[in-house]
């Protein structure tokens, strides 16, 4: 069995394989501060009764200060090497971007699961720590993208900085226009959140001579997922693209 993860800034993302097909899922958040026991503790709780059948171990990541002890907490708990890819791994998908070596693997691995799954012509909204709006061609290519402050972010800003508001739970208000203050902060927020992603889409589709199929991901898509109803909403792309770029390699030898 394969275990892909998705090495984030706020969670850490785990799927397992076995003959190409996700048989187990789980998320834990990100702790910073690098400490091997909580990570042993997290892994053995999301692979369960896996930990013994995992042979094959891969991983994105974006935080590289802790790449070190991921790989010794996934050798303690199931007696694998991790093998861990990080910003501008080549090969996973062509691009048209100045630099790939300035490009996250999540990104990157993301844009090929996307590909794989859906074709091109895709706008992706990948909802995280950052927003990563993306375009992917025809071809495929990693034609370029946008980077934003995401949801989470922008709500902590905003609490820390507005010392007259208290920090609310967030839900989706029946109208952008708000009432009272609960619904004022969470139209802002996530009809904010909405729009901005359908304004980049469309901006995308300017530039692109055409329309793009909309796939929302990442996070903190759960919070917005049902202001935009014509886009998919997809959390495993990124461990799709690991298991593929693991068993198919570079893309030049698919």
């Amino acid at each position: 069995m394969l275990l892909a993860l998705d090495i984030g800034n706020s969670f850490t993302k785990g799927a397992i394989y076995k003959e190409g097909e996700v048989v187990s899922s789980f998320f834990f958040p990100t702790d910073k501060k690098g400490k091997l026991s909580p990570l042993v503790a997290s892994l053995r709780s999301g692979l369960g009764d896996f930990y013994q059948d995992i042979d094959e171990a891969v991983a994105s990541s974006v935080v590289a200060p802790l790449d070190k002890t991921y790989v010794q907490a996934v050798r303690i708990v199931s007696g694998t090497e991790l093998k861990i890819y990080g910003q501008g791994t080549k090969g996973v998908i062509p691009d048209m971007v100045d630099d790939t070596s300035e490009v996250g693997a999540d990104i990157l691995f993301l844009c090929r699961g996307a590909y794989i799954k859906y074709g091109g012509n895709l706008f992706l909204a990948d909802l995280g720590t950052a927003d990563k709006l993306i375009y992917v061609s025809e071809g495929p290519s990693l034609c370029g993208l946008s980077i934003d402050a995401g949801l989470s972010l922008s709500k902590t800003a905003l609490f820390g900085h507005a010392s007259a508001l208290s920090e609310e739970k967030l839900s989706i208000p029946s109208s952008p226009l708000g009432r009272n203050t609960k619904d004022c902060i969470s139209s802002g927020l996530l009809y904010g959140e909405a729009y901005k992603i359908l304004g980049f889409k469309k901006a995308f589709e300017d530039v692109a001579g055409m329309p793009l199929k909309g796939i929302l991901c990442g996070g903190n898509g759960r919070f917005v997922k049902d202001l935009l109803p014509d886009f998919e909403y997809d959390l495993g792309l990124i461990h799709s693209g690991l298991e593929n770029f693991t068993r198919r390699g570079a893309w030049n030898q698919d």
